[in-house]
């Protein structure tokens, strides 16, 4: 990571804790560092900010990665419901998801079609193929994504509560997960 900084890119800073599920909402995640001093200064910052929540030993670690192409941001992921299973649940994401609500869900098994149908349902689906400054995702590759989640939803066992993958970014290169969290049944 330390490479992509002296090569000129960025990298991201996030604190590792079981105890912080999102810790980019206690200031556990610096983005966009673009040199050693700062990736310093951001390990001391994520540190901090874990350190005025949780105890020095719930910290696993501090994860120092690079950046990802710029994209869409999106949310995808499962979710169990009681009586009806696993869903599949993809929609736009970052840290506005919670506002923008625009999601679509999907109960596997399902192929390729009903993968490309989901995108149509979201409001902005428009977005998908690219606006203004806006770059587009490559289509197939999400649709092949949520065809693969679809098939490990149906492949998870009864602890698997929920996966939460925010955000995803979506470009012209693919599909991008750059974090995740996985809720088990206590």
């Amino acid at each position: 990571a330390f490479a992509a900084v002296a090569g000129g890119g960025s990298v991201a800073v996030k604190v590792l804790s079981e105890a912080l599920p999102h810790r980019s909402e206690v200031g556990g995640v610096v983005l966009r560092v673009k040199d050693a001093v700062g990736a310093h200064a951001a390990f001391k910052q994520v540190r901090d900010a874990a350190l005025a929540h949780i105890a020095p030993e719930q910290i696993e670690g501090i994860l120092i990665e690079q950046m990802l192409t710029p994209g869409l941001e999106m949310i995808a992921g499962l979710r169990r419901d009681p009586s009806l299973g696993m869903a599949v649940v993809f929609g736009f994401g970052g840290v506005l998801a919670e506002i923008i609500e625009d999601v679509t869900v999907r109960f596997p098994p399902f192929g390729e079609a009903e993968a490309r149908a989901m995108l149509g349902d979201l409001r902005g689906a428009r977005l998908l193929g690219g606006y203004r400054s806006i770059e587009g995702a490559d289509i197939d590759q999400v649709v092949q994504f949520l065809t693969a989640l679809g098939e490990l939803a149906m492949d998870l066992g009864p602890e698997v509560v929920a996966v939460d993958l925010n955000p995803v970014i979506l470009n012209r290169n693919g599909v991008h997960i750059a974090d995740g969290l996985i809720e088990l049944d206590s």
